[in-house]
Protein backbone atom coordinates (compact mmCIF):
# COMPACT_ATOMS: atom_id res chain seq x y z
CA UNK A 1 0.00 0.00 0.00
CA UNK A 2 2.76 2.12 0.86
CA UNK A 3 4.11 2.28 -3.13
CA UNK A 4 1.01 2.45 -4.13
CA UNK A 5 0.03 6.09 -1.72
CA UNK A 6 4.23 7.38 -2.68
CA UNK A 7 2.61 6.83 -6.65
CA UNK A 8 -0.40 9.05 -6.01
CA UNK A 9 1.35 11.51 -4.12
CA UNK A 10 4.35 11.80 -7.06
CA UNK A 11 1.02 11.96 -9.26
CA UNK A 12 -0.39 15.12 -7.56
CA UNK A 13 2.70 16.87 -7.45
CA UNK A 14 3.79 16.21 -10.72
CA UNK A 15 0.28 17.74 -12.21
CA UNK A 16 1.09 20.81 -10.13
CA UNK A 17 3.88 21.39 -12.13
CA UNK A 18 2.07 23.91 -14.77
CA UNK A 19 0.74 25.46 -12.25
CA UNK A 20 4.45 26.77 -11.19
CA UNK A 21 6.25 26.63 -14.48
CA UNK A 22 3.72 27.71 -16.70
CA UNK A 23 5.90 30.69 -18.66
CA UNK A 24 8.92 27.86 -19.70
CA UNK A 25 10.21 28.60 -23.00
CA UNK A 26 10.75 25.51 -25.15
CA UNK A 27 14.96 25.22 -24.38
CA UNK A 28 13.99 25.70 -20.28
CA UNK A 29 10.59 22.99 -20.32
CA UNK A 30 13.00 20.79 -22.06
CA UNK A 31 15.61 21.00 -19.68
CA UNK A 32 13.02 20.48 -16.81
CA UNK A 33 11.63 17.43 -17.79
CA UNK A 34 15.02 16.28 -18.15
CA UNK A 35 15.52 16.97 -14.63
CA UNK A 36 12.66 15.62 -14.30
CA UNK A 37 13.65 12.17 -15.92
CA UNK A 38 16.57 12.03 -13.95
CA UNK A 39 14.70 12.77 -10.49
CA UNK A 40 12.07 9.51 -11.60
CA UNK A 41 15.44 7.44 -12.49
CA UNK A 42 16.91 8.06 -8.85
CA UNK A 43 14.03 7.34 -7.20
CA UNK A 44 13.33 4.14 -9.50
CA UNK A 45 16.91 3.21 -8.95
CA UNK A 46 16.04 3.35 -4.84
CA UNK A 47 12.59 1.37 -5.09
CA UNK A 48 14.91 -0.93 -7.03
CA UNK A 49 17.52 -1.26 -3.88
CA UNK A 50 14.87 -1.97 -1.73
CA UNK A 51 13.50 -4.66 -3.92
CA UNK A 52 10.29 -3.23 -4.88
CA UNK A 53 9.14 -4.60 -8.46
CA UNK A 54 7.65 -1.51 -9.63
CA UNK A 55 11.42 0.24 -10.69
CA UNK A 56 10.35 0.05 -14.69
CA UNK A 57 7.03 0.63 -14.31
CA UNK A 58 7.75 3.69 -12.76
CA UNK A 59 10.22 4.82 -14.88
CA UNK A 60 7.81 4.74 -18.14
CA UNK A 61 4.97 6.02 -16.25
CA UNK A 62 6.77 8.98 -15.46
CA UNK A 63 8.19 9.24 -19.56
CA UNK A 64 4.38 8.75 -20.32
CA UNK A 65 4.02 11.84 -17.98
CA UNK A 66 6.64 13.56 -19.21
CA UNK A 67 4.82 14.05 -22.53
CA UNK A 68 1.41 15.11 -20.92
CA UNK A 69 3.34 17.67 -19.30
CA UNK A 70 4.52 18.68 -22.73
CA UNK A 71 1.39 18.45 -24.11
CA UNK A 72 -0.48 20.64 -21.27
CA UNK A 73 2.61 23.40 -21.71
CA UNK A 74 2.07 23.26 -25.37
CA UNK A 75 -1.82 23.57 -25.78
CA UNK A 76 -3.91 26.62 -24.78
CA UNK A 77 -7.16 25.90 -23.46
CA UNK A 78 -8.77 27.01 -26.57
CA UNK A 79 -7.05 24.29 -28.12
CA UNK A 80 -8.36 20.56 -29.25
CA UNK A 81 -11.05 20.65 -27.02
CA UNK A 82 -14.72 19.75 -26.82
CA UNK A 83 -17.75 22.07 -26.35
CA UNK A 84 -15.14 24.54 -25.18
CA UNK A 85 -14.42 27.67 -26.92
CA UNK A 86 -12.44 29.51 -23.89
CA UNK A 87 -13.20 31.27 -20.81
CA UNK A 88 -15.02 34.26 -20.66
CA UNK A 89 -17.10 33.40 -23.09
CA UNK A 90 -20.36 32.57 -21.07
CA UNK A 91 -21.13 29.41 -22.50
CA UNK A 92 -19.72 26.42 -23.09
CA UNK A 93 -17.59 24.42 -20.38
CA UNK A 94 -15.33 27.41 -19.52
CA UNK A 95 -18.45 29.35 -18.87
CA UNK A 96 -20.21 26.82 -16.62
CA UNK A 97 -16.51 26.24 -14.95
CA UNK A 98 -17.11 30.32 -14.83
CA UNK A 99 -20.27 30.46 -13.88
CA UNK A 100 -19.70 28.73 -10.51
CA UNK A 101 -16.61 30.43 -9.88
CA UNK A 102 -18.92 33.83 -9.78
CA UNK A 103 -21.67 33.06 -8.89
CA UNK A 104 -20.80 30.30 -6.34
CA UNK A 105 -24.65 28.64 -6.90
CA UNK A 106 -26.13 26.36 -9.15
CA UNK A 107 -27.73 27.93 -12.52
CA UNK A 108 -31.07 28.95 -12.02
CA UNK A 109 -32.10 29.52 -15.26
CA UNK A 110 -33.55 26.36 -17.38
CA UNK A 111 -29.88 24.73 -18.15
CA UNK A 112 -30.70 24.38 -22.45
CA UNK A 113 -30.62 27.88 -22.66
CA UNK A 114 -27.03 28.09 -22.35
CA UNK A 115 -24.64 25.92 -24.51
CA UNK A 116 -23.04 22.76 -21.91
CA UNK A 117 -25.07 24.06 -18.77
CA UNK A 118 -27.17 20.77 -19.28
CA UNK A 119 -24.32 18.71 -18.32
CA UNK A 120 -23.89 16.95 -14.56
CA UNK A 121 -21.63 20.01 -12.35
CA UNK A 122 -18.97 17.95 -10.61
CA UNK A 123 -16.28 18.81 -12.65
CA UNK A 124 -17.11 22.51 -13.42
CA UNK A 125 -17.59 22.75 -9.13
CA UNK A 126 -14.45 21.48 -8.69
CA UNK A 127 -12.83 23.18 -11.50
CA UNK A 128 -14.10 26.37 -10.01
CA UNK A 129 -13.18 25.79 -6.73
CA UNK A 130 -9.72 25.53 -7.93
CA UNK A 131 -9.78 28.78 -9.98
CA UNK A 132 -10.37 30.05 -6.51
CA UNK A 133 -7.83 28.74 -4.48
CA UNK A 134 -5.42 29.95 -6.95
CA UNK A 135 -6.54 33.65 -7.41
CA UNK A 136 -6.89 33.63 -4.03
CA UNK A 137 -3.25 32.99 -3.71
CA UNK A 138 -2.24 35.78 -5.95
CA UNK A 139 -2.37 34.15 -9.10
CA UNK A 140 -3.08 35.92 -12.23
CA UNK A 141 -6.61 34.76 -13.32
CA UNK A 142 -6.01 33.73 -17.16
CA UNK A 143 -2.74 31.48 -15.62
CA UNK A 144 -5.25 30.12 -13.29
CA UNK A 145 -7.61 29.03 -15.85
CA UNK A 146 -4.57 27.66 -17.87
CA UNK A 147 -3.99 25.76 -14.58
CA UNK A 148 -7.01 23.99 -14.55
CA UNK A 149 -5.28 20.89 -17.07
CA UNK A 150 -3.90 20.37 -13.60
CA UNK A 151 -6.70 18.66 -12.55
CA UNK A 152 -7.49 16.85 -15.72
CA UNK A 153 -3.60 15.79 -16.14
CA UNK A 154 -4.17 14.27 -12.65
CA UNK A 155 -7.39 12.72 -13.48
CA UNK A 156 -5.33 11.02 -17.27
CA UNK A 157 -2.56 10.08 -14.64
CA UNK A 158 -4.77 8.30 -12.16
CA UNK A 159 -6.77 6.58 -14.57
CA UNK A 160 -3.46 4.90 -15.72
CA UNK A 161 -2.51 3.95 -12.13
CA UNK A 162 -5.81 2.67 -11.49
CA UNK A 163 -6.04 0.30 -14.76
CA UNK A 164 -2.17 -1.01 -13.69
CA UNK A 165 -3.53 -1.89 -9.74
CA UNK A 166 -6.89 -3.27 -11.76
CA UNK A 167 -4.64 -5.90 -13.93
CA UNK A 168 -2.57 -6.55 -10.67
CA UNK A 169 -5.91 -7.80 -9.15
CA UNK A 170 -7.01 -9.87 -11.81
CA UNK A 171 -3.53 -11.86 -11.56
CA UNK A 172 -1.29 -10.08 -14.14
CA UNK A 173 2.42 -9.78 -13.54
CA UNK A 174 5.79 -9.92 -15.70
CA UNK A 175 5.32 -8.80 -19.22
CA UNK A 176 1.79 -9.36 -18.47
CA UNK A 177 1.00 -6.83 -16.51
CA UNK A 178 4.05 -4.25 -17.70
CA UNK A 179 2.98 -4.36 -21.40
CA UNK A 180 -0.90 -3.61 -20.93
CA UNK A 181 0.26 -0.73 -18.35
CA UNK A 182 2.25 0.52 -21.03
CA UNK A 183 -0.35 0.76 -23.27
CA UNK A 184 -2.73 2.63 -21.17
CA UNK A 185 0.18 5.22 -20.04
CA UNK A 186 0.82 5.83 -23.88
CA UNK A 187 -2.56 5.71 -25.37
CA UNK A 188 -2.87 8.67 -27.45
CA UNK A 189 -6.45 8.97 -26.03
CA UNK A 190 -5.53 9.61 -22.49
CA UNK A 191 -2.84 12.29 -23.63
CA UNK A 192 -5.22 13.95 -25.17
CA UNK A 193 -7.36 13.91 -22.21
CA UNK A 194 -4.89 15.20 -19.80
CA UNK A 195 -5.43 18.74 -21.95
CA UNK A 196 -9.06 18.42 -22.28
CA UNK A 197 -11.31 20.94 -20.29
CA UNK A 198 -14.65 19.68 -20.06
CA UNK A 199 -15.46 16.61 -18.09
CA UNK A 200 -14.38 13.96 -20.21
CA UNK A 201 -10.92 13.00 -18.22
CA UNK A 202 -12.78 12.98 -14.49
CA UNK A 203 -15.98 11.06 -16.05
CA UNK A 204 -13.09 8.43 -17.05
CA UNK A 205 -11.43 8.71 -14.24
CA UNK A 206 -14.22 8.00 -11.57
CA UNK A 207 -15.74 5.17 -13.91
CA UNK A 208 -12.45 3.30 -13.86
CA UNK A 209 -12.31 3.79 -10.25
CA UNK A 210 -15.71 2.17 -10.09
CA UNK A 211 -14.17 -0.70 -12.17
CA UNK A 212 -11.50 -0.70 -9.41
CA UNK A 213 -13.85 -1.32 -6.62
CA UNK A 214 -16.54 -3.33 -8.21
CA UNK A 215 -13.18 -5.99 -8.89
CA UNK A 216 -11.81 -5.87 -5.02
CA UNK A 217 -15.44 -6.09 -3.92
CA UNK A 218 -16.38 -9.21 -5.58
CA UNK A 219 -12.98 -10.84 -4.60
CA UNK A 220 -13.81 -9.94 -0.94
CA UNK A 221 -17.27 -8.07 -0.41
CA UNK A 222 -17.19 -5.50 2.40
CA UNK A 223 -19.32 -2.66 3.39
CA UNK A 224 -17.02 -0.22 2.76
CA UNK A 225 -15.96 -1.37 -0.41
CA UNK A 226 -19.30 -1.03 -1.30
CA UNK A 227 -19.32 1.89 -0.14
CA UNK A 228 -16.66 2.88 -2.60
CA UNK A 229 -18.53 1.55 -5.25
CA UNK A 230 -21.70 3.59 -4.65
CA UNK A 231 -19.63 6.62 -4.38
CA UNK A 232 -17.23 6.23 -7.40
CA UNK A 233 -20.47 5.35 -9.60
CA UNK A 234 -22.76 8.29 -8.30
CA UNK A 235 -19.92 11.18 -9.07
CA UNK A 236 -19.19 9.87 -12.17
CA UNK A 237 -22.38 10.30 -12.60
CA UNK A 238 -22.23 13.67 -11.28
CA UNK A 239 -19.71 14.33 -13.93
CA UNK A 240 -20.89 12.57 -16.64
CA UNK A 241 -24.39 10.85 -17.24
CA UNK A 242 -22.70 7.85 -19.45
CA UNK A 243 -20.77 6.63 -15.49
CA UNK A 244 -24.09 4.64 -15.37
CA UNK A 245 -23.21 2.27 -17.91
CA UNK A 246 -21.08 0.02 -15.42
CA UNK A 247 -24.16 -0.15 -13.49
CA UNK A 248 -25.87 -3.23 -15.26
CA UNK A 249 -22.71 -4.98 -14.54
CA UNK A 250 -22.68 -3.72 -11.05
CA UNK A 251 -25.77 -5.30 -10.43
CA UNK A 252 -24.85 -8.74 -12.06
CA UNK A 253 -21.82 -8.97 -9.67
CA UNK A 254 -24.48 -8.46 -7.12
CA UNK A 255 -26.91 -10.74 -8.34
CA UNK A 256 -23.86 -13.31 -8.28
CA UNK A 257 -23.08 -12.94 -4.74
CA UNK A 258 -26.26 -12.75 -3.12
CA UNK A 259 -27.71 -15.77 -5.07
CA UNK A 260 -24.22 -17.78 -4.65
CA UNK A 261 -24.15 -16.98 -0.66
CA UNK A 262 -27.45 -17.58 0.49
CA UNK A 263 -26.59 -17.84 3.81
CA UNK A 264 -25.06 -14.33 3.69
CA UNK A 265 -28.53 -12.77 2.25
CA UNK A 266 -29.34 -10.44 4.99
CA UNK A 267 -25.97 -9.05 5.00
CA UNK A 268 -25.60 -8.76 1.26
CA UNK A 269 -29.45 -6.84 1.51
CA UNK A 270 -27.21 -4.35 3.95
CA UNK A 271 -24.81 -3.74 1.62
CA UNK A 272 -26.69 -3.54 -1.48
CA UNK A 273 -29.24 -0.95 0.69
CA UNK A 274 -26.49 1.23 1.35
CA UNK A 275 -25.51 1.32 -2.19
CA UNK A 276 -28.49 2.33 -3.33
CA UNK A 277 -28.72 4.83 -0.61
CA UNK A 278 -25.61 6.82 -1.57
CA UNK A 279 -25.12 6.19 -5.21
CA UNK A 280 -28.79 7.46 -6.43
CA UNK A 281 -28.86 10.52 -4.99
CA UNK A 282 -25.10 11.32 -6.14
CA UNK A 283 -25.98 10.41 -9.42
CA UNK A 284 -29.85 11.17 -10.20
CA UNK A 285 -29.95 14.99 -8.27
CA UNK A 286 -28.84 16.91 -10.66
CA UNK A 287 -30.99 15.69 -14.18
CA UNK A 288 -33.95 15.06 -11.23
CA UNK A 289 -33.39 18.84 -10.35
CA UNK A 290 -33.76 19.82 -13.71
CA UNK A 291 -36.45 17.75 -15.25
CA UNK A 292 -38.58 18.59 -11.73
CA UNK A 293 -37.68 22.89 -12.42
CA UNK A 294 -37.41 22.62 -16.09
CA UNK A 295 -38.82 20.04 -17.41
CA UNK A 296 -35.95 18.95 -19.19
CA UNK A 297 -35.70 15.50 -20.32
CA UNK A 298 -33.60 12.55 -18.32
CA UNK A 299 -31.82 11.71 -21.95
CA UNK A 300 -31.58 15.36 -23.06
CA UNK A 301 -28.64 15.82 -25.43
CA UNK A 302 -28.22 19.20 -27.42
CA UNK A 303 -27.95 18.42 -31.50
CA UNK A 304 -24.39 20.31 -32.58
CA UNK A 305 -21.41 19.77 -34.89
CA UNK A 306 -21.07 18.39 -38.07
CA UNK A 307 -24.26 16.48 -39.00
CA UNK A 308 -23.28 13.21 -40.99
CA UNK A 309 -27.07 12.07 -40.82
CA UNK A 310 -27.11 12.13 -45.14
CA UNK A 311 -25.27 9.67 -45.59
CA UNK A 312 -26.81 5.76 -45.23
CA UNK A 313 -26.44 3.28 -42.33
CA UNK A 314 -24.51 0.72 -44.99
CA UNK A 315 -21.73 3.33 -45.72
CA UNK A 316 -21.65 4.16 -42.01
CA UNK A 317 -20.87 0.70 -40.88
CA UNK A 318 -19.06 -0.94 -44.04
CA UNK A 319 -17.66 2.29 -46.44
CA UNK A 320 -14.10 2.76 -44.51
CA UNK A 321 -12.24 4.33 -47.45
CA UNK A 322 -10.14 6.51 -46.43
CA UNK A 323 -6.76 8.53 -47.67
CA UNK A 324 -5.37 9.78 -44.68
CA UNK A 325 -5.30 8.51 -40.74
CA UNK A 326 -6.24 11.32 -39.15
CA UNK A 327 -10.61 12.58 -39.57
CA UNK A 328 -11.68 14.19 -42.59
CA UNK A 329 -13.95 17.36 -42.31
CA UNK A 330 -15.10 20.12 -44.36
CA UNK A 331 -13.49 22.59 -42.07
CA UNK A 332 -10.12 21.22 -43.35
CA UNK A 333 -10.72 21.56 -46.61
CA UNK A 334 -11.56 17.62 -47.24
CA UNK A 335 -13.76 16.58 -49.16
CA UNK A 336 -16.30 15.50 -46.35
CA UNK A 337 -16.63 14.74 -42.89
CA UNK A 338 -15.89 12.11 -41.51
CA UNK A 339 -18.87 9.59 -41.52
CA UNK A 340 -17.79 5.79 -41.31
CA UNK A 341 -18.29 5.31 -37.16
CA UNK A 342 -15.46 2.49 -36.89
CA UNK A 343 -13.10 4.69 -38.80
CA UNK A 344 -13.48 6.97 -37.00
CA UNK A 345 -13.26 5.40 -34.01
CA UNK A 346 -10.02 4.36 -34.84
CA UNK A 347 -8.93 7.70 -36.19
CA UNK A 348 -10.59 9.65 -33.07
CA UNK A 349 -8.94 6.97 -30.66
CA UNK A 350 -5.00 7.78 -31.79
CA UNK A 351 -5.55 11.42 -32.75
CA UNK A 352 -8.73 13.25 -31.61
CA UNK A 353 -11.22 15.34 -33.63
CA UNK A 354 -8.16 17.27 -35.70
CA UNK A 355 -5.58 16.13 -38.03
CA UNK A 356 -2.79 16.79 -36.51
CA UNK A 357 -0.31 16.66 -39.58
CA UNK A 358 -1.75 20.15 -40.78
CA UNK A 359 1.37 22.34 -40.49
CA UNK A 360 3.57 19.29 -39.21
CA UNK A 361 3.57 16.92 -41.94
CA UNK A 362 6.71 15.00 -40.42
CA UNK A 363 4.43 13.49 -38.22
CA UNK A 364 2.53 11.33 -41.01
CA UNK A 365 5.35 8.79 -40.97
CA UNK A 366 4.69 8.17 -37.02
CA UNK A 367 0.83 8.65 -37.30
CA UNK A 368 0.66 5.48 -40.12
CA UNK A 369 2.60 3.23 -38.06
CA UNK A 370 0.43 4.17 -34.72
CA UNK A 371 -2.61 3.46 -37.04
CA UNK A 372 -1.62 0.36 -38.11
CA UNK A 373 -0.18 -0.87 -34.68
CA UNK A 374 -3.45 0.32 -33.13
CA UNK A 375 -5.82 -1.66 -35.48
CA UNK A 376 -3.24 -5.55 -35.37
CA UNK A 377 -3.58 -4.45 -31.26
CA UNK A 378 -7.20 -4.08 -31.29
CA UNK A 379 -7.78 -7.14 -33.13
CA UNK A 380 -5.29 -9.24 -31.37
CA UNK A 381 -7.23 -7.91 -28.05
CA UNK A 382 -10.01 -8.97 -29.07
CA UNK A 383 -9.71 -12.25 -30.43
CA UNK A 384 -8.39 -12.68 -26.54
CA UNK A 385 -11.64 -11.55 -25.11
CA UNK A 386 -13.21 -14.39 -27.07
CA UNK A 387 -10.76 -17.08 -26.62
CA UNK A 388 -10.85 -16.22 -22.94
CA UNK A 389 -14.49 -16.22 -22.49
CA UNK A 390 -14.94 -19.19 -24.04
CA UNK A 391 -11.67 -20.79 -21.98
CA UNK A 392 -11.57 -21.38 -18.60
CA UNK A 393 -9.03 -19.54 -16.85
CA UNK A 394 -7.17 -18.84 -13.16
CA UNK A 395 -7.40 -14.81 -13.99
CA UNK A 396 -11.29 -14.52 -14.17
CA UNK A 397 -13.18 -16.46 -11.71
CA UNK A 398 -16.87 -16.75 -10.68
CA UNK A 399 -19.10 -14.14 -12.47
CA UNK A 400 -16.05 -11.36 -13.50
CA UNK A 401 -15.73 -12.65 -16.96
CA UNK A 402 -19.54 -11.75 -17.43
CA UNK A 403 -19.06 -8.51 -15.35
CA UNK A 404 -16.52 -7.21 -18.00
CA UNK A 405 -18.38 -8.44 -20.91
CA UNK A 406 -21.36 -6.92 -19.86
CA UNK A 407 -19.64 -3.49 -19.52
CA UNK A 408 -18.01 -3.61 -22.77
CA UNK A 409 -21.22 -4.50 -24.72
CA UNK A 410 -23.49 -1.75 -23.10
CA UNK A 411 -20.39 0.44 -23.72
CA UNK A 412 -20.78 -0.47 -27.50
CA UNK A 413 -24.43 -0.56 -27.79
CA UNK A 414 -25.02 2.77 -25.88
CA UNK A 415 -21.83 4.11 -28.48
CA UNK A 416 -23.73 2.85 -31.76
CA UNK A 417 -27.29 3.77 -30.44
CA UNK A 418 -25.69 7.14 -29.93
CA UNK A 419 -24.34 7.70 -32.84
CA UNK A 420 -27.64 6.75 -35.03
CA UNK A 421 -29.73 8.88 -32.79
CA UNK A 422 -27.51 11.75 -32.68
CA UNK A 423 -26.10 11.78 -36.20
CA UNK A 424 -23.14 14.04 -35.61
CA UNK A 425 -19.24 13.82 -36.47
CA UNK A 426 -18.18 14.35 -32.91
CA UNK A 427 -20.76 11.88 -31.71
CA UNK A 428 -18.26 9.26 -33.32
CA UNK A 429 -15.08 10.14 -30.63
CA UNK A 430 -13.40 7.22 -28.94
CA UNK A 431 -13.55 9.49 -25.66
CA UNK A 432 -17.25 7.75 -25.33
CA UNK A 433 -15.35 4.70 -24.75
CA UNK A 434 -12.44 4.51 -23.55
CA UNK A 435 -12.54 2.02 -21.05
CA UNK A 436 -13.09 -0.45 -23.75
CA UNK A 437 -9.32 0.31 -24.58
CA UNK A 438 -8.54 -0.40 -20.33
CA UNK A 439 -10.36 -4.09 -21.04
CA UNK A 440 -8.97 -4.80 -24.03
CA UNK A 441 -5.19 -4.11 -22.74
CA UNK A 442 -6.13 -6.59 -19.60
CA UNK A 443 -7.28 -9.42 -22.18
CA UNK A 444 -4.29 -9.11 -23.88
CA UNK A 445 -2.05 -9.34 -20.85
CA UNK A 446 -3.94 -12.47 -20.27
CA UNK A 447 -2.82 -13.42 -23.49
CA UNK A 448 0.67 -12.05 -22.99
CA UNK A 449 1.42 -14.00 -19.62
CA UNK A 450 -0.05 -17.35 -21.28
CA UNK A 451 2.67 -16.73 -24.30
CA UNK A 452 5.40 -16.17 -21.17
CA UNK A 453 4.41 -19.77 -19.76
CA UNK A 454 4.17 -21.35 -23.40
CA UNK A 455 7.95 -19.49 -23.77
CA UNK A 456 9.39 -21.83 -21.21
CA UNK A 457 8.06 -24.91 -22.81
CA UNK A 458 9.43 -23.92 -25.60
CA UNK A 459 6.10 -22.78 -27.78
CA UNK A 460 4.99 -19.52 -28.65
CA UNK A 461 8.48 -17.33 -28.60
CA UNK A 462 7.58 -16.15 -32.10
CA UNK A 463 4.10 -14.63 -30.89
CA UNK A 464 5.31 -13.60 -27.85
CA UNK A 465 8.08 -11.83 -29.71
CA UNK A 466 5.80 -10.59 -32.18
CA UNK A 467 3.37 -8.65 -29.36
CA UNK A 468 6.00 -7.50 -27.43
CA UNK A 469 7.28 -5.82 -30.86
CA UNK A 470 4.00 -4.63 -31.47
CA UNK A 471 3.62 -2.93 -28.24
CA UNK A 472 6.75 -1.44 -28.12
CA UNK A 473 6.29 0.17 -31.18
CA UNK A 474 2.90 1.48 -29.97
CA UNK A 475 4.40 3.17 -27.16
CA UNK A 476 7.32 4.94 -29.69
CA UNK A 477 5.15 5.66 -32.18
CA UNK A 478 2.44 7.64 -29.68
CA UNK A 479 5.84 9.49 -27.97
CA UNK A 480 6.96 10.35 -31.37
CA UNK A 481 3.83 11.69 -32.59
CA UNK A 482 2.73 13.56 -29.81
CA UNK A 483 6.41 15.01 -28.95
CA UNK A 484 6.76 16.16 -32.44
CA UNK A 485 3.34 18.00 -31.87
CA UNK A 486 4.25 19.34 -28.72
CA UNK A 487 7.69 20.62 -30.28
CA UNK A 488 5.75 21.91 -33.56
CA UNK A 489 2.95 23.96 -30.98
CA UNK A 490 5.82 24.84 -28.16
Amino acid sequence: MKKVNYLWVGLGLTCLIPCFFFTLSRRQLVLFQCLYMLAVAFIAFIMHKKGWKLHWTVIFMAISMVVKIGYIFATPVWVRQHDFIDFGVGFGHGGYIEYFYYNKKLPDFDPREVWAFFQPPLHHIIAALWLGIQTSLGVAYRHAQENVQALTMFYAGGTVLLSHEIFKKMSLQGLGLFLPTLLIAFHPAIILLSGSLNNDALSLFLQVTTLYFTIVWYQKPSMGRVIGIAISIGCSMMAKVSGFLIAPAIALVFLDRWICEKECFKKYLGQFFVFGLISLPLGLWYPIRNFVKFKVPFNYTPHVGEPVGNVSWIQRIFDMRTEKVFVSLLSNQDAYDEYNIPLTLLKTAMFGETDLSIGAEYIIPFANLLFCINIVLVLLSLGAMGYYFIKKTAYIKGMLKWFFLLYYVVMMLFYFQFNFSMPYFSSQDFRYIIPTAIIGAMFLGFLLQDLEIGKEKGKNKFFLSLIRLMTGLFCFSSFAVYVLLIMNMG
